[in-house]
């Protein structure tokens, strides 16, 4: 499906339930180069209380995330009034192109429309082939430099680093704008090692948020057994959470500011072209958002296109985690840092889904309230909770439960036993004396002669036979 400059769509961005209207921006309308990864900008239409924003996404990737726009949609239907201003500002929005309708193939031979429309999306779309495609990297699609021009860089990065020469180094590092290094080259050109030595010197603290948006992109070439590692070594690092509030950039697979957005060096010089050349809606947006340090409050009332950066939802776990930790009948007081440290770590070691389910199974169990206040009093670390045994967490009345299946199945292997027996109290025990008794006969001599029974008593399994 092609999307066009000025067309309304709706877009669901990741963690949000409701879909918001927009509308696609032209090129000439942005204040600088799109991410590499993404295809599409569009400007959220503002609601009653929510600002207008901007938002980069992949038509391909995230085809599911965006349609046309359009009144009679059940998107439309809501009791969120800040959602149904945004409806009402879309719909009656003059400037933007006619609406346009999901077109669905033609139904023959009795098919129905729907099954029209899951053909359609089976279809493949063409694709323009381009010597980009070709490389053989996860992001192959972002530009490259070789080792040779990757280790100049580091060298240059090197000496300005140690000569303290801030805008020289800034130079070096616009060169790597939008630059996918994947790990031979890193191990080859020692280029990250020269990127976060910047980290490392005061002087040239005004670069650090661009060093580290850096880094962040070239992370995501790292085996994800890497990352994994990395996040649980960093975890509870300042410059983690610091580097997190003020860049407010989401490291995925969908959506990766480019690093330029994050030059906190000149907040008021763009590191793209100027926005006089382009549009006056282009202009505006610069002159009033600041995208050397992004909004990261809640979105507020503004202009109809006042756009600030919309902040990432909060992991849903970490949030889960929060809430069941903040029992109002803990005995243990807590403050709610500690709640949040406490909750960081758990949600770092505990990375399989279903141990993360029984986490918060056995927080939410009343019976089980041990494990909240060991976690919150740090008797127990994630580590310690990770390597208790399963029996630590079985409650009265699932030992009860456990006790009574046991009983039942024990019973049950009797009376199965049992089945089958000839039971009788006509024989005395010899061993205890007990008249319940188990015999069978069988002819051992010749025809003539009496038979001979086996006697098993059922009490001591003590067996003889009698002629």
């Amino acid at each position: 499906m092609t999307y066009e400059p000025g067309d309304r769509v709706w877009i669901l961005m990741e963690g949000y339930t409701d879909w918001w209207p927009a509308r696609v921006a032209a090129d000439a309308e942005l204040p600088g180069p799109r991410s590499s990864n993404c295809d599409l900008t569009v400007f959220f239409y503002p609601g009653s209380t929510t600002e207008s924003s901007v938002y980069e996404l992949n038509t391909r990737s995230q085809a599911e995330q965006i349609c046309f726009f359009e009144t009679s949609s059940e998107k439309a239907v809501t009791k969120d009034t800040d959602l149904l201003q945004a409806i009402t500002n879309a719909a009656a929005d003059e400037t933007a192109n006619p609406l346009k309708l999901t077109k669905t193939l033609p139904s023959t031979n009795g098919a129905s429309s729907a099954a029209a429309l899951e053909h359609r999306r089976m279809q493949k779309r063409p694709r323009t082939h381009t010597p980009a495609a070709e490389g053989s990297g996860p992001h192959s699609g972002a530009p490259q430099l070789s080792v040779a021009t990757l280790s100049d860089i580091a060298q240059e990065i090197q000496r300005a680093v140690a000569a303290g020469d801030v805008p020289t180094l800034r130079l070096q590092l616009r060169r790597l704008d939008g630059v996918d290094v994947m790990p031979s080259d890193l191990n080859a050109s020692k280029i990250g090692v020269a990127v976060g030595s910047v980290c490392g010197s005061e002087a040239c603290r005004p670069l650090w948020p661009l060093c580290r948006a850096l880094v962040a992109m070239w992370a995501r070439n790292l085996p994800q057994e890497t990352i994994q590692a990395l996040q649980r070594l960093r975890e509870g690092d300042p410059l983690k959470r610091k580097m997190q509030a003020c860049l407010a950039v989401q490291v995925g697979p969908n959506f990766v500011h480019s690093p330029m957005t994050t030059d906190l060096a000149s907040p008021t010089q763009p590191s793209f072209h100027s926005p006089n050349q382009a549009s006056p809606l282009s202009k505006q947006l610069w002159e009033s958002t600041n995208y050397g340090s992004p909004t990261l409050t809640p979105l507020g009332s503004g202009s109809a296109f006042s756009p600030t950066v919309r902040k990432a939802p909060m992991s849903k776990f970490f949030e889960r985690l929060c809430l069941h930790l903040n029992s109002p009948n803990s005995s243990t007081p807590v403050s709610n840092e500690q709640i949040e440290k406490v909750a960081t770590e758990l949600r770092t070691a505990v990375v399989s889904s279903d141990d993360r389910m029984t986490l918060l199974s056995r927080l939410q169990n009343p019976e089980l309230s041990f494990v909240r206040e060991n976690l919150l009093s740090e008797r127990w670390t994630a580590q310690q909770y990770l390597a208790q045994p399963d029996d630590v967490f079985v409650t009265e009345k699932e030992k009860e439960k456990e006790k009574q299946r046991v009983d039942e199945k024990l019973k049950a292997a009797d009376r199965a036993k049992n089945a089958f027996v000839n039971k009788t109290n006509f024989f005395e025990c010899k061993n205890c004396g007990k008249r319940e008794c188990h015999f069978y006969e069988q002819q051992t001599r010749g025809a003539d002669e009496p038979t001979t029974k086996f006697i098993t008593c059922l009490l001591c399994d003590y067996s003889w036979k009698e002629e």
